[in-house]
């Protein structure tokens, strides 16, 4: 579902932090990332109504036992691959080859399977748990350290030789 939902919001040019963050290069990019991840923090409370479900406190629970650190390098991981299934989408799109579809599910599926912290889904889990209620000083460290490493994993890849190497891959 995360990809559907991924492919979608691509498709719609809808904002979503993890998105667009490593493509932020001038001063207006940037200031409209904060109300971007607000704007994604508001759509995440929708969860609440189909909250307090054992299996989401559970695993929003899990979450917050793990170290920060992990978190982090968890964190990074998934805003590469994000960013690699955004530009790829795009890439591919432009060439009308088609196949950013099946690159969206690869790259999401990679960062699920490797434990990769998403910080939007991450909210919607905490919402769902009931989190920001019942752990607030934990969950809000564990969302911002999660804010941090999607931001630094997109910006990686978003650099310039980030960039080109996504570019050279496409041409062979």
């Amino acid at each position: 579902m995360f990809s559907i939902g991924l492919i979608s919001i691509i498709i719609l040019g809808y904002k979503l932090f993890t998105g667009m963050v490593g493509y932020a290069k001038t001063f207006a990019d940037w200031i409209s990332i904060p109300i971007v991840i607000i704007g994604n923090f508001i759509g995440s409370a929708l969860c609440i109504p189909f909250g307090r479900c054992d299996a989401a406190i559970a695993l929003w629970e899990r979450k917050l036992d793990k170290p920060l650190w992990e978190v982090l390098w968890q964190s990074i991981l998934c805003g590469m691959l994000v960013y690699v299934a955004v530009e790829s989408y795009k890439q591919l799109s432009k060439s009308h080859n088609g196949g950013g579809e099946i690159v969206v599910a690869l790259a999401v599926s990679g960062f699920i399977v490797a434990g990769g912290e998403h910080s939007i889904a991450d909210m919607c889990y905490m919402f769902a748990a009931n989190g920001l209620f019942t752990e607030t000083l934990k969950s809000s460290a564990f969302l911002a350290t999660v804010i941090v490493g999607n931001m630094i994993g997109a910006r990686v890849m978003g650099c310039n030789w980030g960039v080109k190497y996504l570019n050279e891959l496409y041409k062979n």
